[in-house]
């Protein structure tokens, strides 16, 4: 069955990822460094991540429409899950890696 992807369907998407990413989405700041953040206009969506606190961002996915943004969400869901249950290095694209106690951590790069 097909189901029309709505805006708070994203919005619950980027919580979930959030958390993830070991981020509180209930106290989570607007320019919290690491954080992921849904963009809108024009019936298009981004996807960006919070780089710095004065708010610059990575762009990891621009100008798609909702059903588009849904699907690189939940790829974005997976891939934090089997890197949660690997004990892989940091991923060198986009610098995730677990911490001693198994947490997912942004590593800083150099």
């Amino acid at each position: 069955m097909v189901y029309r992807v709505t805006k708070d369907i994203l919005q619950a998407k980027v919580r979930i990822v959030n958390r993830q990413l070991g981020f509180d989405p209930d106290t989570l700041e607007y320019n919290t460094p690491g954080a992921i953040q849904l963009y809108s206009g024009s019936g298009h969506y981004s996807v960006h991540r919070v780089c710095n606190d004065s708010h610059g961002v990575d762009d990891l996915m621009n100008g798609g429409n909702a059903r588009e943004t849904s699907e690189f969400l939940s790829g974005m869901r997976a891939a934090l899950e089997i890197l949660k249950n690997s004990d892989s290095n940091p991923c060198p694209a986009c610098g995730i890696g677990q911490d001693d106690f198994g947490n997912l951590v942004l590593k800083k790069s150099s």
